[in-house]
This record gives structure tokens, sequence and C-alpha cells, in this order.
């Protein structure tokens, strides 16, 4: 028996056996398989420069600054952890005054003044990520990414897997209905 080379591309071939869904599975197992090798790092590459552009934008807009306690420390419980807050004001770098609660030790009195970071508007922010924290959030948003659109790449080749082998059964009873009975049993 003699084997091709081509045995993988056995839908590509001429074949007069060659079903249309034969055909329909052949392109569906070629787009995944263009998609999976070169779609998937494509926009996990994507996903990742499209966070790490953005967290380089918080670390280049957000400000260190010095605010005044307006009010003592007071605790605040959020389950099992304490925290103190306190009303604290400073000014922006356009010169507006602005007020906030903010995240305080326990043992902060008014007029005390404490290190808060702020965004582009003045407006009270948290710490922008450190350059490691950003590789971090940036390759992880590319393996999730990678892994979120091949599982649904995957979920949906297995849809069409099975909308064409339903496809194929049907066909195979109505061939059936239509020959079997002219084999029909025969006596000698």
């Amino acid at each position: 028996m003699r084997q091709s080379g081509t045995v993988g591309f056995w839908r590509w071939r001429r074949n007069p056996l060659k079903r249309r869904s034969d055909v329909v599975e052949a392109w569906v197992v070629l787009i995944v398989a263009v998609l999976m090798v070169f779609g998937l790092p494509l926009i996990g590459v994507l996903a990742g420069l499209r966070v790490d552009s953005e967290l380089q934008h918080q670390r280049v807009e957000r400000q260190h600054t010095t605010a005044v306690l307006a009010e003592d420390a007071s605790a605040w419980q959020a389950g099992r952890y304490v925290r103190f807050q306190a009303t604290v004001r400073w000014r922006a770098p356009d010169g507006s005054e602005h007020t906030a609660k903010a995240d305080v030790g326990p043992e902060s009195r008014a007029g005390s003044t404490i290190s808060i970071w702020t965004d582009g508007k003045g407006g009270l922010t948290g710490e922008p990520p450190t350059e490691a924290q950003a590789a971090s959030a940036s390759a992880l948003a590319g393996v999730l990414t990678v892994a979120g659109a091949g599982a649904l790449v995957l979920g949906a080749r297995c849809i069409m897997q099975m909308c064409i082998d339903r496809h194929r059964a049907v066909a195979w009873e109505q061939e059936w209905a239509r020959v079997g009975p002219q084999w029909g049993t025969r006596r000698a």
C-alpha cells in the first residue's frame, strides 16, 4: 500500500468521495490553525503593549505631593481589617485647592503633613506602578488575553465541528433511507 506525503492534507486533494462538509471542515481547521499560530500571539502582544502604555502614562502623570491633615485620624473597619482615614487638603499644580479622605497612620493628628499621590488634574490617586509591576501587569494581560482568545477560538471550533458532524449524520441517514431498502435481504 503506497502512502502519499499529503496524508495530512487529504481534505485538500481531489477526490470524488469528498463531501462538501469535508471542504468546510478543512477550511475551519485551516482558519483555526492560522489564528492559533499567528493571531493569538499578535493579540497577546498588542494587549500587553496597551496595558504597558496605560501604566507608563500613569507613571508619568502621577505626582508626589504633600497634604495637610484637616482632622485627626479616625478608625474605619472593613471586615477584619482596620484602616485609619482623615480628611486632607493639598494644592494642585494649577493652584487649585483639593480636599479628600486619605489613608493615614493611626497616630496622625490635624495639622500634620503626609505624602500623597495626585493625578494630572490634581485629584487624589494611588501610587503609580513601578517598572517591575508594570512589566508584570503587561505580561499577565498578554497571557490572559491569549488564553481567553484561544479558548474562544477552540470553543468556536468545537461548535463548528458539532454542526458539521450533525450535518453529516443527517445526510448519512437520508442516504441510508434511500439506499438501504435496495439492499434488502436476498435469498439464494
